[in-house]
């Protein structure tokens, strides 16, 4: 039996899955944003990820696999304890909350025996919940309003919206009242408080009204997959939006982690630095942009045996 020590950084989605792109263009070496090169045609504006203060998911499940798992369906759901290739490194039924903004440990309750060999694959089992409270300051070139046109400045945070509250679905980026009406930031001349908003990841993408439920990006370290799914019918792939309660995601490791006798520890490191995308919007003459929300950002991860 060999105990072994896990850290996780940060894990991260969006509702377009992508690699990591930061907000270099646009962001100095203090993490001070301006976009006043974007006017006045904000079409050019790509993703943008900015460093939260804070980062909240609630984990279930993580472990390794020797081959593939087999990806959940609209018919049959994704079980880690019937994967035969796969051993479970960590699983709470009732989930973990954890704030991996500055990095964690995630604190195993009993020792964990690993069979030696090379492991291909990696599976996480989360909420698609994410909890964000971010605060971000822009040149004083720029002027930033909020999609409900409440306030304006060049320092933005994470606020409850008046009508609802302090959660939202990630689908409703792309509705008409999301741009125009709703608004989970606060801006003005000096910072306020910051607060931690909900984050519902409920579909990849929507086109025409059809919603993608499961997305695959190339990622550093390799290729992510996931899937949205449903806990209550057996993490089934669901087929609809605001019905998803979990993320199921595997990772394909460009290089494969091998456990070997010597084998004293692991290092899941999820980065960080990218994990809010900004929601925005072509503003009315005179300001810069329209800030609607600090949303969750890309996925990317790397894992060390040592």
């Amino acid at each position: 039996m060999r105990y072994f020590m896990f850290f996780l950084g940060i894990i991260v989605f969006n509702t377009k899955l992508h690699a990591v792109g930061f907000c270099t263009a646009y962001e100095d070496a203090n993490g001070t944003l301006d976009f006043t090169s974007l006017l006045p045609d904000m079409s050019n504006f790509g993703d943008c990820e900015v460093a939260p203060d804070v980062y909240q998911i609630e984990l279930y499940d993580v472990g390794f696999c020797t081959s593939a798992p087999t990806a959940p369906t609209t018919e049959a759901g994704f079980e880690a304890s019937a994967e035969n290739n796969c051993v479970s490194l960590f699983a709470n039924s009732s989930g973990e909350t954890l704030d991996l903004a500055v990095g964690v440990s995630l604190n195993m309750s009993s020792d964990i025996n690993i069979p030696n060999g090379t492991y291909t694959h990696g599976y996480v089992v989360m909420k698609n919940s994410f909890g964000i409270k971010a605060t971000k300051t822009f040149t004083d070139a720029n002027l930033i309003r909020t999609t409900n046109d409440s306030s304006s400045g060049n320092i933005c945070w994470s606020a409850s919206d008046p009508v609802q509250g302090s959660s939202y679905y990630s689908t409703d980026h792309d509705s008409g009242d999301f741009a125009s009406s709703y608004s989970f930031v606060e801006c003005g001349a000096t910072p306020g408080t910051a607060e931690i908003i909900t984050d519902n990841l409920d579909a990849f993408e929507v086109n025409e009204g059809v919603g993608t439920y499961t997305a695959s990006a190339n990622v550093t370290g390799g290729e992510i997959t996931a899937y949205l799914t449903q806990s209550t019918n057996g993490l089934r792939l669901v087929n609809a939006v605001k019905t998803a309660d979990r993320i199921v995601a595997f990772l394909a490791w460009t290089s494969p982690v091998t456990i070997s006798d010597q084998t004293s520890s692991i290092d899941l490191q999820f980065n960080v630095s990218g994990g809010s995308s900004l929601q925005v919007w072509s503003p009315a003459p005179g300001y810069t942009i329209d800030l609607g929300a600090f949303s969750s950002g890309p996925f990317s991860a790397t894992i060390l045996a040592n």
